[in-house]
């Protein structure tokens, strides 16, 4: 559905976009374990090996077969002129 999609792009989207940027202490073993994390997150909703683009296409043949689906309804109930009789 277009929800599941929309969805797993949003989920992919933002968790490989955020890098941990720490100052201090043990930021880069910090920096390391948060990326670990994040692909351990992502695996555990199932999404390890899908992209932002996977997401776009399903998006665009959801929309495309519910598009071709309505055109053939509407063309399939088009009125059709009755013949003039004498």
């Amino acid at each position: 559905s277009m929800i599941r999609w929309g969805c797993e792009g949003i989920c992919v989207s933002e968790l490989t976009a955020i890098h941990f940027e720490g100052k201090g202490w043990g930021a880069a073993g910090r920096g390391k374990l948060f990326e670990a994390q994040k692909a351990g997150f992502l695996k555990g909703l199932g999404l390890d090996g899908c992209t932002v683009h996977d997401a776009i296409t399903g998006q665009l043949r959801l929309l495309s077969s519910c598009y071709a689906a309505t055109l053939l309804a509407l063309v399939a109930s088009s009125p059709r002129p009755q013949p003039l009789l004498p």
